[in-house]
């Protein structure tokens, strides 16, 4: 049995600065998890807290500052996979269906 983690969050950074010559950090969202196995996970928080961003960084349509996500071992920077999933993402209302991320079958 392949007991790679689903989902690795690893040590994902994010920051947003305001300013040309004296750049100020008006955001720094950091976050490093694991998810082991298929689970249904929520995020909460007030508004402005990251949680978006924090999606965003996941599907890779945000890039982040340092860190990495892997699903199932793999980059998901180095899949041409996900860039599918990245265009089904965008769409918050969209559902994904197993076939478009077939990849992430043991």
């Amino acid at each position: 049995m392949d007991r790679t983690p689903l989902l690795v969050v690893d040590q994902l950074r994010k920051v947003y600065t305001r300013g040309v010559l004296k750049k100020q950090v008006i955001f720094d969202l950091e976050a490093d998890f694991t998810i082991e196995t298929p689970s249904i996970v929520g995020m909460m928080g007030p508004n402005g807290s990251g949680k978006t961003t924090l999606f965003e960084l996941i599907t890779g349509s945000n890039q982040p500052n340092s860190g990495n996500v892997y699903c199932h071992g793999h980059d998901t920077r180095l899949l041409p996979q996900c860039n599918t999933i990245n265009k089904e993402m965008k769409n918050l209302n969209h559902n994904l269906e197993k076939t478009n991320i077939g990849w992430m079958d043991p």
